[in-house]
């Protein structure tokens, strides 16, 4: 790798850093038109898709054929599991995988944003050349370089109209409405959480949340993750099983699709009730120490008219509030730096 290589890869995140460190010859940079290039995933057949955050990722099998793209890029992906939605105004830098980097597998394409963060991946495994076709098409005439991550602030609002807050909060009828309604008060989905009263919003043990999904998992009980980044959200429902602990992680076998979180970079833990299409609806929302959301856990079998009280029952009897000594730790005012490659 030259020196400017290795210059660059001190200021990136992983796995960028380390994608950087074999640009050019495992690694390749395409041009930066994610649309086209998930457009083109359409002739390499059944692929498996990475989508999530440093804590908390899911791993699924789908297809490409089933992808959505609508205005200013958003999108939507179906699948039996759940459903990938898609913000690719966010997306900013492509690469791909020609042989194996780290633990990224061969035949890989990843997807990041201007700060550096992966949101994406996708690995193909069927045979054929279209993954190789569709690389060679989208080449990058820059093959030694990569943006620089650029830097990202906190901007939530120093006052805020708390009544006012919680009364936009019970008339938000949907995740869509309930995000725009954050960005008009000004404030993070973390802090909104701090201002509001318990009835919105309850500060739990962060380590009960492991406790719920265990419960889930041992019951049957229909579940729907979900698991975000700034460009995409990826929702998996159905009843899970194979709860099981891997290293420092815990992995869920969910409808053929795989969670996979990291129970100790969780911060924070909230009981939320919000109003959704049929009525209020109780989650719950795990945030790592930049204050970002890590994982959402809702009722997986909720329906219109239907009896919500068992659901609830799980979350009370699972969720335990924080005890006196604790504290919920306020996020820097920017981002902590990204993981170094050393």
């Amino acid at each position: 790798m030259n020196a400017r290589l290795n210059v660059l890869s001190a200021c990136l995140p992983q796995p960028l850093a380390q994608c950087a460190a074999s640009l050019g010859d495992s690694v390749l940079r395409l041009q930066d038109e994610p649309a086209a290039i998930l457009k083109g995933l359409h002739r390499c057949g059944p692929v498996q898709l990475t989508s999530g955050n440093r804590s908390c990722r899911i791993v699924v099998n789908a297809d490409y054929r089933n992808l959505c793209l609508g205005v200013g890029g958003v999108g939507y992906l179906t699948k039996p599991s759940g459903m990938l939605n898609l913000q690719l105004s966010q997306w900013q830098t492509v690469l791909a995988a020609v042989a194996p980097v780290g633990d990224i597998p061969a035949r890989s394409l990843m997807f990041f944003d201007r700060q550096g963060e992966l949101l994406h991946q996708v690995t193909v495994s069927s045979p054929g050349f279209a993954f190789e076709e569709l690389v060679c098409a989208m080449l990058h005439p820059e093959q030694h370089s990569l943006p620089l991550p650029e830097p990202l602030g906190c901007s939530d609002a120093v006052d805020v109209d708390v009544c006012a807050l919680e009364r936009d909060w019970s008339s938000a009828c949907d995740d869509e409405c309930f995000e725009r309604m954050l960005l008009d008060h000004g404030v993070s989905r973390f802090f909104a959480m701090r201002f509001v009263r318990d009835s919105y919003a309850l500060a739990v043990q962060p380590e009960s949340a492991v406790s719920l999904l265990g419960m889930i998992a041992e019951q049957g009980a229909p579940v729907s993750l979900s698991v975000s980044n700034k460009g995409c959200e990826q929702r998996v429902v159905g009843v899970p099983h194979l709860f099981a602990w891997q290293g420092k992680n815990i992995s869920i076998q969910v409808n053929g699709a795989t969670l996979i979180l990291r129970p100790e970079d969780i911060a924070c833990c909230w009981r939320v009730r919000r109003r959704g299409a049929s009525g209020i609806r109780t989650g719950v929302e795990l945030f790592d120490t930049r204050g970002a959301l890590v994982l959402t856990i809702t009722n997986g079998d909720y329906k219109l008219g239907q009896d919500d009280d068992p659901w609830r029952s799980l979350i009370g009897n699972a969720l335990m509030p924080l005890r006196k000594t604790q504290t919920i730790e306020m996020p820097p005012t920017k981002l902590d730096p990204p993981e170094i490659l050393h």
